[in-house]
């Protein structure tokens, strides 16, 4: 089967700390994102990266709660 360029969706792997930047639209890296819901690229995790994504997501959303709490 021959696959046409415009097919292939690009498979990378997300850094943490980039994963953690792309939750702000402000930031640069919400491109990525943005690439994501499109499905306009593969992500590929492995278990251990997957354990690193939880354990940084769950510090920042501890961390950035009391900011959250202050806006409302």
């Amino acid at each position: 089967m021959i696959v046409s360029p415009s097919e292939v969706i690009p498979a990378v792997v997300i850094d943490t700390n980039v994963l953690i930047a792309t939750i702000n639209r402000r930031n640069a890296e919400f491109f990525i994102y943005e690439a994501f819901a499109a499905k306009k690229l593969a992500w590929i995790v492995s278990t251990e990266l997957r354990d690193e994504y939880a354990e940084n997501l769950l510090i920042f959303i501890r961390l950035a709660q009391p900011i959250m709490c202050s806006i409302y």
